[in-house]
C-alpha cells in the first residue's frame, strides 16, 4: 500500500478494505483488481459484479477466475506475481480503459440469474436420472 501510495498514480489509488456497501465504490472505479492469491475462487461474486458495472479487470490466474474471464486472458496474472500485475495495471491505465458495456454483455450473457438458475436445474435432474 505505501509504495502505491508513493507512486505517480498514488492519489488515484484507494485501499478500502471490506466493504458492505460496493455501488459507490464501482460507480467511481476505473479498473478492478482480484489479486487472489489462493488455489482458487470458485466464482467470485465481486468480479461479475464489477465486470457487470463495465469496469476492466485485472485478475490472478487461478480457477473459478480463469473461467469467467476465459474469452480475456490477456487480463489474467500469474498469481503472487507483484509485477506481472503492475504492469497490467499500467497498461489498462495507459489505454485509458474507462467504463465498457463490452463486459457487462459477457456477464449477462454468460452469468445471468435465468441461466444460472437453468444450469443448476440441469445438474439436479441428472442427478437424480430426470429428463
Amino acid at each position: 500500500e505505501q509504495k502505491a501510495k508513493n507512486s505517480s498514480i498514488g492519489p488515484k489509488i484507494e485501499f478500502t478494505g471490506r466493504v458492505h456497501e460496493v455501488r459507490d465504490y464501482y460507480s467511481i472505479a476505473d479498473i478492478f483488481a482480484l489479486p487472489t492469491i489462493k488455489k482458487g475462487e470458485g466464482c467470485p461474486v465481486s468480479l461479475l459484479e464489477a465486470m457487470s458495472c463495465g469496469i476492466p479487470p485485472v485478475a490472478s490466474e487461478v480457477s473459478g477466475i480463469k473461467d469467467i474471464l476465459e474469452p480475456f486472458p490477456e487480463l489474467l496474472f500469474t498469481p503472487e506475481n507483484k509485477n506481472e500485475l503492475a504492469r497490467k495495471l499500467e497498461k489498462l491505465i495507459k489505454l485509458n480503459a474507462g467504463k465498457s458495456n463490452f463486459y457487462r454483455k459477457h456477464i449477462l450473457k454468460k452469468y445471468n440469474i435465468e441461466l444460472e438458475v437453468s444450469n443448476h436445474e440441469k445438474i439436479y435432474k441428472n442427478v437424480l436420472l430426470i429428463n
